[in-house]
């Protein structure tokens, strides 16, 4: 009866502090051939899953996948065996660690934005410095008075005419030679735009 008690009252206890506890796991995959020879970690917060990923541009990345997809990939389909190893942690630590993950993911992503943002502009001066000033504009080609339209062309253009008006074109262009000014002139800061948002 005394050892009862005191294993209830160990039980009580241990559930009274993981009540202010959450747990985090290190989870390690077994190798496997190829890139995958060395093994694979992973840190498994929640209902989430943060990894460095080797990707083909040769760039070594944090990625967060929800549990369910990271499990199908690498043992359902990779057939690979995954090893845990609990710890517990204050929901303190939890959130810090969760956090500073997140920042990670954040920044990556601002910096995927900003490099297409300088990609997109070294293209549009590298056309224009080349004398190559044809831009591609998805549609544009409705409104060419000179190809022959089908019924449905001719319904289509008549009708994106009166929804926008018939200057709107006028109007389209002249949005792009703006745009293009500030590509080919930027003002200070404009790389400073705020990229999107991670969820």
């Amino acid at each position: 009866m005394k050892y009862f008690f005191i294993l209830t009252s160990l039980l009580v206890f241990l559930a009274a502090k993981s009540a202010h506890a959450e747990n985090i796991e290190l989870l390690y995959i077994n190798a496997n051939v190829g890139a995958s020879a060395g093994g694979h970690t992973a840190l498994k917060l929640g209902d989430d899953v943060f990894h460095y990923q080797f990707f083909p541009d040769q760039r070594f990345l944090l990625v967060r996948e929800p549990w369910p997809h990271f499990r199908l990939i690498y043992n359902r389909l990779r057939n690979r065996t995954i090893y845990s190893a609990t710890c517990l942690v204050s929901k303190t630590s939890y959130k810090k660690i969760k956090s500073k993950f997140t920042t990670i993911l954040a920044s990556q992503q601002a910096d995927f934005y900003h490099e297409r943002l300088l990609q997109e502009q070294l293209d549009i001066l590298g056309n224009l410095l080349s004398g190559n000033i044809s831009m591609d504009v998805v549609g544009l080609g409705f409104f060419d008075p000179t190809k022959k339209e089908s019924e449905f062309g001719v319904s289509l253009r008549s009708y994106i005419q009166k929804a926008l008006g018939n200057d709107f074109l006028v109007r389209k262009k002249r949005l792009l030679d703006a745009g293009l000014q500030k590509i080919i002139f930027p003002e200070k800061g404009s790389l400073d735009d705020s990229p999107p948002s991670i969820e």
